[in-house]
């Protein structure tokens, strides 16, 4: 189970998706995020 993530934290992921060339499904298992908790973080 993974911990929430600070808002610091999930900037820091947006822009690593941003820059990689990885799906959006590849980058959240790497990562240890939920996909649609990454979506919901993204539109913010």
């Amino acid at each position: 189970m993974s911990k929430h993530k600070n808002p610091l934290e999930k900037e820091f992921l947006i822009r690593m998706y941003k820059g990689s060339t990885l799906g959006m499904k590849e980058f959240c298992e790497k990562n240890d995020v939920s996909v649609g908790a990454f979506q919901k973080d993204k539109v913010k």
